[in-house]
């Protein structure tokens, strides 16, 4: 994620203020802020100690905390359906995506245009 929109999420959300950078692509700024917003609403005090692009999928690992766990599940189950949603979400253009494969089988959520931009297929 670039400099300007990793500072503008840091501003926003004390979960991210320790982070040295995100990395994902821009496209995926809106669901990384959804996810925060969410994230600190069920529990104020989550830190995240990373959050990256995996597989295709937006994986945000949080500081491990005493949470009770009822709460642990809640996170877990929030981390997993953000995950999900990240794979409908083109991480260069924040468009409509799909999960997409290129040649070095490496997997990226991408729109159609940013798949042939950046050499991907679709998925079978």
């Amino acid at each position: 994620m670039n400099e300007s929109n990793l500072n503008k999420l840091k501003k926003l959300y004390k979960s991210l203020r320790k982070l040295e950078n995100i990395y994902c692509g821009d496209g995926w700024y809106n669901v990384v802020s959804e996810l925060c917003e969410a994230a600190e609403e069920v529990a104020p005090r989550i830190e995240f100690v990373e959050v990256k692009e995996k597989f295709g999928h937006l994986v945000a690992v949080p500081k491990e905390g005493s949470y009770p766990p009822v709460l642990k599940q809640v996170i877990y189950d929030l981390l997993k359906s953000f995950a999900k949603l990240s794979t409908t979400v083109c991480e260069e253009t924040g468009g409509m995506g799909k999960l997409r494969i290129n040649d070095k089988k490496c997997l990226k959520t991408l729109c159609d245009s940013s798949a042939i931009l950046l050499g991907y297929e679709k998925l079978h």
